[in-house]
């Protein structure tokens, strides 16, 4: 799954939709020109005093007439308040998968670390070919738990956080090739995890080791 298509997919659909209010907006600005231009028309005032700056006074009673009321400012805000939990809920399911797939990858380096101390094998890239990666372990059940339930994001988080620095302290990464293609994207999922969500796996002793 790849994270940062999903992410610039996203960010893609939020400018689509920007730039469709702004050309609504726009087109909004034109037709009520063409109607202040139409009422000094009918009105024999010209079009620049009708569109000229309007008195202070004026404006200020306006402001005071347009401000919303209380239903439709408790409106507003719940209107904020869903936009906040749907955006919320968008950015941890791309944390769960982003965690997937690092546990997944983990599982799959240790059970290379310790099939290569039985047989000698070299090659991790085979060795995750002709093997099947374990998924049932204890962070697949948080990640599922947190799946299920909306409650307690963040501690559940933690505990997945802390549950994926504890799994990659007990890997003999000395055993682990760095060129392989396992290790790469390991790598690579640490680090959107860091850079996109700001939820840090590694110390900065194994972070220099790594």
């Amino acid at each position: 799954m790849d994270l940062s298509s999903d992410n610039f997919e996203y960010i893609f659909q939020l400018t689509k939709v920007l730039s469709s209010e702004c050309r609504a907006n726009r087109q909004e600005r034109e037709k009520l020109e063409i109607l202040l231009k139409r009422l000094a028309k009918q009105s024999g005032v010209s079009y620049d005093q009708l569109s000229e700056n309007v008195e202070l006074q004026t404006l200020d009673a306006y402001n005071l007439m347009a401000q919303p009321d209380e239903a439709t400012h408790l409106m507003t805000e719940n209107y904020e308040l869903l936009y906040q939990i749907e955006l919320q809920e968008y950015i941890n399911r791309k944390i769960l998968a982003l965690t997937s797939e690092i546990a997944e990858h983990l599982n799959s380096i240790r059970c290379f670390v310790i099939e290569r101390k039985l047989t000698g094998s070299q090659n991790i890239d085979n060795y995750l070919e002709e093997n099947i990666t374990a998924r049932k372990d204890r962070l697949h059940s948080n990640i599922e738990s947190l799946r299920q339930s909306k409650r307690s994001t963040e501690e559940k988080l933690e505990i997945i956080c802390q549950e994926l620095t504890s799994q990659i302290h007990e890997i003999d990464w000395d055993s682990v090739p760095r060129n392989s293609e396992i290790y790469k994207s390991f790598k690579e999922r640490i680090a959107l995890l860091e850079v996109n969500y700001g939820l840090k796996v590694l110390d900065e002793q194994l972070k220099d080791s790594l």
